[in-house]
């Protein structure tokens, strides 16, 4: 329209003239807002978030579009018979929703869970494995199994 903008190269990094303005870069804008987002969640750093967050996630699981695969740190209460992956429980105030929209990574959430100083890892032999193994397999879908070397965790206090 002979040098008016009607606004349909706008956010196309081109100015009313035709010069560029602007290179945009969506590989770059995806990773940035990534980083930008894995910024708002904060790890826990009190025991009582933790326990909130595993009964939360029993929750969530009725909710959450994508079911935790690949877990290897399930962390188990067995005062009530519940359990919760690290990349879940270790943030503060974790949902369904943030769990489904933002980055989680279980790197983080493991280091923030083995500073709190609270939980022992458990193998086959002892006396709550099996029930950990069965609460954390208990919502799978049908054919899903968890990780074959899927370490467990609970509170030194009930151990």
């Amino acid at each position: 329209m002979g040098g008016m903008d009607t606004g349909d190269d706008l956010g196309r990094g081109r100015s009313n003239t035709g010069g560029n303005i602007l290179h945009y870069d969506a590989g770059l804008w995806d990773k940035l807002i990534g980083e930008w987002k894995m910024g708002t969640l904060v790890t826990v750093d009190a025991f009582p978030q933790v326990v909130e967050n595993i009964r939360t996630y029993q929750q969530a699981l009725h909710h959450c579009r994508s079911v935790p695969a690949g877990v290897w740190h399930w962390y188990y209460l067995p005062s009530e018979d519940i359990t919760g992956p690290s990349r879940f429980i270790g943030y503060q105030g974790m949902t369904a929703e943030r769990y489904d929209s933002e980055p989680v990574h279980g790197s983080k959430t493991q280091a923030a869970l083995k500073r709190l100083g609270v939980f022992i890892e458990i193998g086959p032999g002892h006396r709550h494995f099996e029930s950990a193994f069965r609460a954390a397999s208990r919502f799978l879908p049908p054919g899903k199994e968890l990780q074959p070397n899927a370490k467990f965790h609970i509170p030194s206090s009930q151990g």
